[in-house]
Order: C-alpha cells, then structure tokens, then sequence
C-alpha cells in the first residue's frame, strides 16, 4: 500500500469532508475543476504550507475557476448553440432542397406535357391528313366506272420536248401560273406511261387539287409522288413542276424513296430528317405516307412539307428560366440545341449525337431513351440536372427541357440563410444574458469564496463565508468551514506519518528491486527459447552462402536474410541488454573492422525498408575515412540499425540521410556519425523522455513496432564507446540526431570479394512485359521483384486489393500476381471486381497463396483467377506459369567453357556436364527409386566433396530432392548413366 493511500485512510475525516466539498461544487464546475480544487486543498492538508506554495496555489486556483467560469462556460455555451444553429440551418437546407425538387419535379412535368402537347399536334395532324387522302384515294381508284382515264391524261398532261411530262404547255412562264389554286405536276424522262400509270396520275392531279387548298394554312404544301418518278404538288408561290429541271431524278430523294417496301416496311407515316430547302432557305420537314392496294402494290405516297422556323424557334427561346431546351430524333439526329445550331445547318440537319463529340449531350440521350413513359421528369445524376422528357408523337422526337440542380441550391441557400442569420443572432443575446446572470449569481459569491481560500493558503484558518444561502454555493460554503476546522486539527500530526511512511518506501524499493531481478532472469530464460530457432535459421543462410550452385545475386540475397536474420537476434538481445544495463553488467568486445564494408552492410539492411516505405535513403561517407577501426562491431551497428530504423519507420515522405565524417582533431581522427529525417519530429517538451527505458515518443499507430528499449540501449552503448548521442529535433519538421567516437585505426586492409554468378534464365525474347504484384506484406512483395526485375520485368507493387484494382486501371498491367488474404480488399472481391469490369474483365491473373487445399485451388480459379501459385513460391513453377500465359521464350546464360553445362526446363540437359562414376550414378538411381530422399541428399553431398567438378551436378540432385521432384530425378540419372560421354567424362576427372 503507497503512501498516499495510508494518508487518505488514516485521515478519514478530512477525505469524506473534502468528498462532500466535491459533490457540492460538482454543478458548478463541473466534474474536472471540482477535483481540481479537491487536489489543492488535500495539498494543503498534507503538505506544510511554504510562503512560495500557498502563493503558486491560490494563483492557480484563481486563475482556473475564473476561466471556468466565465470564459469556459461563454465558450461551451457558444459551441453548442452554435451547433445548434448549424444543425437547423443544414436541416432546414436539406429539406428545403427535398421540397424544391418535388415541387420542381411537378412542375416540370406539367410544363413539357403541356409543351410536348403543343408541339406534337401539327405532326398528329399531317398523319390524320393523310390517312383522310390515303382512304379516298384507295376508294376512288378501286372503284369500278368507266371513266377513259387515257382521255382525262391527255387533257391534263403535255409532254416537253426534253422527254418529260407537265401539266403546263411548254414554254408557260412559272409566274403565270396560278399555284395558290393549282398543283403542278412533273413526270421525269424515261418514265413508262401505260394506263395503270395515267390513271394513279391522273387521280393524285385531282385528289391534290382537291385537298391541297383546304390544308394550305398549316402545312406549307401537300404533294403525291408517283414511284416510277413523278410528283404532283400544289405549293402556293412555287411552280416546282415547271421549274423542275428535265434531269431531275426524284426516286434518289429522300421524300420518294421513304415511302417504298425497302424502306418503310410497316407501311406506316415515316418523317425526313430536317432540311434547308434551297429555295425558300426554311428549315423544315416531311411526313410521308405510303399507298397500296389490296394486294400491297405502292401506288404511290403522300407528303407534306412543314416549315419549322416558329418551332425551332420556340424551342431555343421559350423556356423556363435558367433553363434550356432540345429535340433531338429517336435515332440521335439533333434537331435543336441553343449551343450548336451553327453545327446543326452546317451539317445540314444531319448532326447526330454520337459525331457530336459532347458526352453531356450523348448522356442526355442515353436518358431520353431510356425513359418509358412519353411523359417524364428524370435525374441525371453525374451532370446534376433535372430532364423533363417529352416523346412528341408523329415525328419520333424527343423534346427535352434541361434543369439544373444548382438553380434548386441557390433557392434553398438563399431561404437558408435567413435561418442562420437568425441563429446567431439568437446566440449573441443568449451569451449577453449569460454572462450577466453568471457575473451577479455565481462569479462574485465565488470571489469571496476565493479570498478565503487564501487566507487558508497561508495558515490563517479563521475562514468566515456566508453558509445561510440554500443554493449550491451556500452549501460549499459550509462544507468548506467545516472542512478547514478538520484541516486544522490534523495539520499538526501528517509530518509525523510522513515520516513514517518515508521509511515503508524504502522497504518498498528494496522489495521492487528484488522484483526487478527476477525479471531479469525470465528475460533471459525466455531470450534464450527464442535463440533456439533463430539460431537454425542464421546456420541456413550460412550454408545456403557457401554454395556454388548460387548466383552472385542469389548470394547476395542470402547474405541479406543472414544480416536481417542477425538484426533481429539483435532486436531479441536488446531484452537482456536492459537487464545487463541495469545490473551494470553490458560490455564492449572491441575488434578490427573494415570501415566501409561495415558501413554498406548497415545501409543495406536500412535501404530496403525505406525503399518499402517509399521514401528516399541517402549515404554520405566522408572520402577521408579511415579503413579500419578497433571496435565492437556488432554494438556499433546496433546503435546505428536502431537510429536509423527509427528515422525511417517516422518518416512518412522525403528523405533520411546517414553522414559519417572524420573530424581530424587529432593522428586519431574522430568519427562523427550524423542522421537525419523529415518526418513526424519529437515534441520538445518529450525530448528528455526518449532515453528512457520502455518510453516510445512517436505516433502511437507505430509504437507497436518496437518495445521501447533501443535508444536506452543505444545511449549507454555509445556511452562506453566515449561518446553520447545528441538530438534536436522540430514536431512536424523532422529529427538529428548524432554522436561522436574516437576509435583506434585497426589493420583490416580488404574487403570480401563478390562472388560470380552461376549460368542461369537472364530474360526473354520480345517486348519488355509489366507485371503487377499485390500483397499486403512487403517480405512476399521483395522477393517477386528481386526476382523478376533481373529477367527484364517492369514490376509493379500493391499493398492490398484495392490499391492494386486502382493499378491495374492505371497501368494494364501484362499480368497480375495476387494475394488473397489482406486488408481493406482482399483477392477474392479483388478478382470479382476485375471480371465485371468490361475493361479489365481480360486480364491475366495469377493467384498466389499460402493456402494450398485442393478447395482453396479451385475456389481461387472459380473467382476468376488463371492459374494458382502455391506459397512458398518455386521458381520452377512460377516461370512456366509466366512463360505459358505470357507465350514468353526464355533466354540462357551460356558460357564458353567447356566444363560448363545448362539445364533446360525439363532439367535433363547434359551438355557439358562431368558426371560422377558409374557406380556412384547408379547408387544415386537406386535411392530415388526405392524413395528415399534424405539419404539421396546425403549421398549427393558426399560425392560433391570428392571433386569440385562434380558440384554443379549434385547441386541439381539435391535441388531436385528438397522440391521432391523425384520423376524428374530418375529421368536426368538415367540420361545421365546412358550419356555416350560418361565413360570419356569420368576418365578426364
């Protein structure tokens, strides 16, 4: 039990009355500053008050409660009702925006029905108009009389002399003509004219005479176009039948050839595209509408030109405000937009939405024909915009007015804004009421409570405050009397008990103290279990390191397992050096090291996880350093792995750099050792913490990452290397931190030397490919592009699914190796959204797991994937894989020696190769047939130590043997012991 905690038990009375002071003030001050003025006042019991304490407490007292009085509760009040305001001027804005577009929606709907109604009706009239000709047309020239129709063509019809036919004499003036009563008839040349024709000539001479006139105030003509070439029209002010050129070929026109089988199989009225016509230069359009007989003989077609002037013009002009109208054809001809009328009559009526190269216009499209109703208001949710839709009957139009959703923003702003400016100024005069019930009710009862406050501070306990009033303050009044006649009569026995209780401290640290060193004995016991593996894993680089079956980058790859390996033996040693730094026990063992060998393996092992973090690494050595140094290696780069690991693991973006100087101050020269970072930065009141035992300073998302001992550690390493490590660092502007040494020069001259690289794939033939890689760790993610970028593959890298969908749009990616378990996306969603993506739903995709089940396979391929890839990866299974779904050919180290062999991927190549003796193969082909794979290792092993030149091929059988490919072993035993050159092979060696 502490000490504090036998004050408070020991002294009751004070403890419950300063309790009861609490909960009296608590409505007041709330909860935090009511224990704050309970912490001061128990303060003052315990402790003898000096002149200099009463004085810091009864400031801070002050100081605190006036804030939290005036200042703090103004504010808190100003918060929420200003929250408040906020709030109902956002409701108010939503519902406000829900009830404009409702409103704007009905509206809309009313005005293009109305509209749509009105625009239709010329088009609805022409098709009744021509059903009344088609009918009495049909029944006039089905009718059986005996009328001699040769006779009534000859009366009406005169043949020119340039072939054709005309209803005029030849050589009649146009002008003479009376074209408001009369239609004017032209048969072009070659025409054959027997009864049949005479006849339907004769009744659309009659029939358009008839009918014309009475229809002349809405349509601008009426016309019967005969399919063999001819064409009767009545168009007031125009004599189109004399004016006709003899040439003119009317079966190529749009207005005949509408009303043939070919192109109006439904036999229905059809609608031109919009036109200028050359003479009038009017905008306008026809409705044709095709007649046959019984039999289903064109006889001929009936047609009405429509002058569009006044409806264009209505289109672009009368519309709501801020807003704007179109028609566009069900087909996608634009017949009127307010922006593009100039390309509309340059196009000659023919601007279709799709050339018109506007998306918004085609989106609109999309819409209008979408719709099902002929009538409707429909939102257009990318561009934000209302489409009130009108399908106009007859022409196959679609009228479409264009309703912006700012224009409904802007209306409920504006409402809005009365809202809040209501708001605040509600909260001006609530605040201004506020302080002065504060000011007269709580501030200045409180200032009296204050005084006595300090007069207690100081010793004096004749405390006199007025306890008659029934509020809350009244109470704490009375229970702060009471509180300081307790204080008074225990004041003068705490120093006793705290002497006392200084003695049962001491106990307490020597019990610590004994605590602290069985700790240090379970860190060791269980340091030591963790070795145990870690020590296997170390033995196998090194083994793996002095093979001659590696590569110069194999090696050189092991060799960087070997150093992580030894980093993290590192990061378990640093649990018992926090146990040796405490027991006094942490020692140096000081040796001759190479300088800049050292120096690159430290920032090796650095280098590939800033490269991870994406962030730049610079090493800068001075060129004046000495070679070699006297010193203990293996805490020298302890102490910098540290330091630099945690520049990099803090620094999001930029740049960390590692400078090593000599200071020449002496023969001796001093080692100056400088990092730096531009990332988070310590806050300067934490600095003095870092150095101690378990305190992590950063970002909390990234103290999980290390235990909090390495700076401790460090600085009493550096400390008995005669230095002390120093720092300056800026929150939010990044850290230095640097040491200085002064080390002995050693004798170490040289380096070791890299190790050449042993023939194997260096690329493929062709393009270079890219290749995505998605894994959420960045261990499996290393190892890929270590791998494929030397073969001449553009890799690519991803944290999780949904960075790598992102990639894949951006890159298109050649090909895709991925995960399936990781975060935020994981592969299997990954995968479904690539296949029902119609841009990437091709793309080539390799899942690669560590969940290798038969289910695990097949649910991975029936998600979409391509092919599987087991984890660990094999590099005898992933090239085949690149090789078939890439159609790549491989390209091969090759050599010149004649002791040199390749082995093809079937690895039965022998070109070159020296082989064992006889006996040796022949006991190797046993082994593996019989199974037995670990005495096949073995007795491969000991074959390779007999002779040097026997190693490149007992690499490959032990190879072969740890991926259990036992066929493919017999096979290669077997061409070997049958190879014509094994008797020559064996006898050279």
């Amino acid at each position: 039990m502490t000490t504090p905690q036998l004050l408070r038990l020991k002294n009751k009375k004070i403890h419950n009355q300063t309790r009861s002071t609490l909960l009296a003030i608590q409505p007041l001050f709330g909860v935090g500053e009511a224990a704050n003025l309970h912490h001061n006042i128990l303060s003052m019991a315990v402790w003898k008050p000096s002149k200099k304490l009463t004085d810091s407490v009864v400031t801070r007292i002050a100081e605190s409660h006036t804030r939290s009085l005036t200042t703090n509760t103004l504010g808190n009040m100003a918060i929420r009702i200003s929250a408040v305001v906020l709030i109902g001027s956002g409701v108010s804005y939503l519902h406000l925006m829900s009830q404009l577009a409702a409103d704007t929606q009905t509206k809309l709907t009313k005005y293009i029905t109305e509209r749509g109604k009105r625009e239709e009706a010329i088009f609805v009239l022409a098709e009744d108009n021509h059903a009344l000709l088609r009918r009495d047309f049909l029944k006039q020239f089905t009718a059986t009389n005996s009328i001699n129709w040769q006779e009534r063509f000859n009366q009406r019809f005169v043949k020119w002399s340039d072939g054709t036919v005309r209803n005029v004499p030849q050589g009649t003036r146009p002008q003479d003509f009376n074209t408001e009563l009369y239609p004017t008839t032209f048969v072009g040349r070659g025409v054959k004219i027997d009864l049949d024709f005479q006849k339907r000539l004769v009744l659309s001479d009659e029939f358009v005479e008839k009918y014309a006139a009475g229809w002349r105030n809405r349509f601008l003509d009426t016309y019967i176009s005969l399919p063999e070439g001819a064409n009767i029209v009545l168009w007031p002010g125009v004599a189109w039948g004399i004016e006709a050129k003899a040439d003119l070929d009317i079966k190529a026109e749009e207005w005949v050839y509408l009303g043939t089988h070919a192109h109006n199989p439904d036999r229905k009225t059809l609608w031109t595209g919009v036109y200028a016509d050359p003479v009038s230069k009017d905008w306008m359009i026809s409705a044709e509408t095709p007649i046959d007989d019984a039999q289903g003989r064109h006889l001929g077609t009936i047609g009405h030109d429509i002058i569009l002037n006044d409806l264009l013009k209505r289109t672009l002009a009368d519309r709501l405000e801020g807003t704007y109208n179109l028609i566009v054809r069900a087909d996608g001809q634009l017949i009127a937009h307010p922006e593009l009328m100039e390309r509309i009559q340059a196009a000659a009526g023919k601007l279709n939405v799709k050339t018109a190269n506007n998306p918004h216009l085609h989106r609109i499209f999309d819409i209008a024909r979408s719709s099902q109703q002929e009538d409707c208001v429909m939102y257009n949710r990318e561009d934000r915009e209302y489409l009130a839709i009108a399908k106009l009957k007859g022409a196959d139009w679609y009228l479409i007015n264009v309703y912006p959703e700012s224009l409904l923003q802007e209306r409920a702003w504006s409402l809005s804004k009365f809202v809040l400016g209501l708001g605040l100024v509600s909260l001006l005069v609530e605040l201004i009421l506020l302080f002065i019930v504060l000011r007269q009710k709580i501030a200045i009862p409180l200032q009296n409570l204050l005084s006595a406050t300090q007069k207690l501070a100081t010793g004096d306990f004749d405390v006199k405050l007025d306890s008659q009033r029934q509020d809350e303050l009244g109470k704490l009044a009375s229970a702060f009397t009471h509180m300081t006649h307790q204080l008074q009569e225990s004041f003068h026995t705490l120093e006793h008990r705290v002497e006392s209780r200084t003695a049962e401290l001491h106990q307490a640290k020597l019990l610590a103290d004994g605590a602290n060193q069985a700790k240090s004995e379970f860190l060791a016991n269980m340091s030591h279990e963790l070795r145990t593996p870690l020590n296997g894993i170390l033995g196998y680089t090194q083994i793996l390191n002095r093979s001659i079956a590696l590569s110069g980058r194999e090696k050189h790859g092991v060799n960087i397992i070997h150093q992580c390996g030894n980093h993290l033996l590192t990061l378990i040693d640093d649990i018992l050096d926090i146990a040796k730094i405490e027991a006094r026990k942490l020692e140096l063992f000081p040796q001759s090291v190479h300088l800049s060998s050292f120096l690159q393996d430290v920032v090796d092992i650095c280098r590939i996880r800033a490269d991870r973090q994406g962030i730049e690494f610079m090493f800068q050595p001075d060129p004046n350093l000495p070679t070699s140094i006297v010193t203990d290696e293996k805490r020298l780069r302890q102490v910098l792995i540290n330091l630099l690991g945690n520049a990099i693991k803090f620094t999001d973006r930029g740049t960390v750099s590692f400078t090593v100087t000599a200071i020449q101050l002496s023969t001796i020269p001093t080692l100056r050792f400088e990092i730096q970072d531009t990332g988070a930065g310590i806050p300067a009141d934490r600095l003095d913490r870092i150095f101690q035992a378990f305190e992590q300073v950063g970002d909390r998302s990234r103290q999980s990452e290390g235990t909090g001992l390495g700076l401790t550690i460090s600085q009493r390493i550096v400390e008995l290397m005669g230095g002390k490590i120093q720092v300056q660092s800026q929150a939010g502007v990044g850290s230095e931190f640097w040491f200085e040494i002064t080390p002995p020069i050693g004798t170490t001259s040289s380096q070791p030397q890299p190790i050449e690289d042993a023939p194997t794939i260096i690329g493929y033939e062709g393009e270079r490919r890219q290749i995505l890689i998605i894994d959420d760790h960045w261990e499996n993610r290393s190892v890929l592009v270590d791998l494929l970028t030397p073969l001449g593959f553009q890799v690519a890298e991803a944290e999780n699914g949904k960075v790598g969908l992102e990639s894949i749009a951006k890159l298109l990616p050649d090909l895709i190796i991925t995960d399936l378990v990781m975060p935020v996306m994981d592969g299997y969603e990954l995968l479904q959204q690539l296949r029902n993506n119609g841009n990437l739903q091709h793309s080539i995709v390799l899942v690669s797991s560590a969940s290798v089940a038969q289910i695990d396979r097949e649910q991975s391929l029936a998600a979409g994937g391509d092919d599987f890839l087991a984890k660990p990866l094999q590099i005898d299974e992933l090239l085949p894989l690149l090789a078939k779904h890439l159609q790549l050919t491989w390209k091969y180290e090759r050599t010149n020696s004649n002791h040199s062999f390749s082995v093809d991927d079937n690895s039965s190549s022998l070109t070159g190769i020296f082989l064992p003796t006889e006996p040796d193969l022949q006991i190797l082909l046993e082994l593996i047939q019989d199974g037995m794979v670990n005495k096949l290792i073995a007795t491969a092993e000991q074959i390779g130590q007999k002779n040097i030149l026997y190693q490149p091929f007992t690499s490959r059988i032990i190879q072969l043997a740890k991926e259990f490919q036992i066929d493919r072993i017999e096979i290669f035993l077997q061409k070997s012991l049958s190879s014509p050159s094994l008797s020559s092979l064996s006898h050279d060696h």
